[in-house]
């Protein structure tokens, strides 16, 4: 059963199933409904020192080793559940990595007041269980959104906190102060 995450709220990734093994591999998927609104979907890796190791978006959809892949740009939205997604191989992530931030920015500087239904869901890439799921509620003049941190933690679990922050950019090059002020 997917747990409904609000703002600031996290979780361990795991399975509804007790006995059964946490997620390898899940997916970020971003949705919204289609109101002439063009978002996308980014991500970001961290070290423990906060500093910026690669982007993953559109343009540039594979982090060095693969373990984080980008499905794509839809600029129309409305297409089913999931919008946009983002890949991530949990097992794969280079050890260096303690935090992967995720975005949503409007492309073309539309603010978040013309967005309706936005949701972010982590699936798990197995089973195709829905592990969690976020309502992206932050309506405003802001062009941008931090979506959720995935962390990993000193025993080696990942954890995803909702953020649902408002930020201003319309990529997520222009995010990089307001994802480290998240760490």
């Amino acid at each position: 059963m997917s747990v409904r995450l609000t703002k600031n709220q996290g979780v361990v990734l795991k399975k509804s199933d007790p006995t059964a093994t946490s997620p390898q591999a899940i997916f970020l998927g971003l949705g919204w409904t289609a109101n002439g609104v063009d978002l996308d979907a980014s991500a970001a890796t961290f070290d423990p020192q906060g500093n910026l190791l690669e982007l993953i978006y559109f343009n540039q959809p594979s982090n060095s080793n693969g373990s984080i892949k980008h499905s794509g740009d839809d600029i129309t939205g409305g297409s089913g559940e999931d919008d946009e997604r983002i890949y991530i191989d949990l097992k794969r992530i280079e050890p260096n990595v303690k935090t992967i931030v995720t975005t949503v920015t409007s492309a073309r500087a539309t603010p978040f007041t013309a967005v309706e239904r936005a949701t972010v869901r982590i699936v798990d890439q197995g089973s195709n269980e829905e592990l969690c799921r976020f309502e992206l509620t932050e309506h405003g003049s802001h062009t941008a959104l931090l979506m959720a941190k995935i962390e990993r933690t000193v025993d080696g679990e990942w954890t995803v906190t909702a953020l649902g922050q408002p930020a201003q950019g319309t990529t997520i090059h222009r995010l990089k102060d307001a994802m480290r002020r998240v760490l």
